[in-house]
């Protein structure tokens, strides 16, 4: 984040900020006329390296978060679950040993590179778009136009998503089609499912997911700016908390109903391995 004092047409100094996002493209941004176009970037962060650093950090969170995510898993596909978080865990741990809670981690380590790279280009080239259509003197995009943006980056990534969680899920789940233990393997599990339905059996859920992530990526992008935004204002010698901290906030408001209602029952899609339970018409259409 750059910042200078130059004088304008007026003979006053206008303030630019210039903004170098990973793929080398910045924006400037005045007191007066708000965002202005895209322009080359003097300093910028090369496409790799964001996209390495961004798969290790996100490899390295999944590993801290994967249990409890077993745990969620478990208790929204259970028909009547009163054990609540600990006692799920215990019957985990009890059931597997404490290696039960990380079933299923090696999906997600593979597949969230791709999901985020998606996701993120979606919603860079789709704002990019954007304010190209609407001109250099348009102004900053709107919260309703971030939150479109978002939300196609959803549809997107959940093509590539939903294969990844599905394996995830019924790994998680811990049941093969027989009700036995499934694969304790990921390529196990896949080779279980394309079995079972073909490969489609991958996409199972599909149309949950979609659901899910245009609801979260729709909350997820402009609140992370907008949040980014005031905590580098009103923090600017501690901006590394900045990152942390609202991803934190924002994360959490991002799981908030409808959304966690929506994977609820994406959950228990992805976890019918044959489509046996939840395979009446409807939700095979939903699906």
């Amino acid at each position: 984040l750059l910042q200078s004092s130059t004088p304008n047409s007026t003979g006053r100094s206008a303030h630019l900020t210039r903004i170098c996002c990973p793929q080398g493209v910045s924006c400037t941004s005045d007191q007066e006329g708000g965002l202005r176009a895209p322009m080359e970037a003097s300093v910028g962060t090369p496409l790799w390296h964001s996209l390495v650093a961004g798969t290790c950090g996100g490899v390295i969170g999944l590993t801290v978060s994967h249990p409890l995510d077993t745990i969620r898993v478990r208790m929204q596909i259970a028909t009547n679950n009163t054990m609540g978080l600990l006692g799920t865990a215990r019957s985990i741990t009890e059931a597997g040993g404490w290696r039960a809670l990380y079933r299923g981690l090696a999906a997600p380590c593979m597949g969230y590179g791709a999901i985020n790279a998606v996701a993120f280009a979606t919603d860079d080239t789709a704002k990019a778009v954007l304010r190209t259509w609407r001109g250099k003197d348009a102004g900053p995009l709107s919260i309703p136009t971030q939150m479109a943006c978002g939300a196609l980056a959803g549809v997107t990534s959940s093509f590539v998503r939903a294969p990844v969680e599905r394996v995830k899920v019924v790994m998680q789940a811990g049941v093969g089609t027989s009700g036995s233990l499934a694969s304790s393997s990921t390529a196990g599990a896949v080779a279980a499912l394309v079995r079972s339905r073909g490969l489609v059996s991958l996409y199972a859920g599909t149309g949950a997911t979609i659901v899910r992530e245009v609801l979260q990526y729709s909350v997820y992008f402009p609140s992370y700016a907008a949040l980014r935004g005031i905590a580098d204002e009103a923090a600017p010698r501690h901006k590394w908390l900045a990152v942390p901290l609202v991803g934190g906030i924002v994360g959490s408001l991002q799981w908030l109903p409808p959304s966690y209602c929506v994977d609820v029952i994406k959950s228990r899609l992805q976890a019918d391995v044959d489509g046996s339970r939840y395979g009446s018409p409807p939700l095979r259409r939903f699906s």
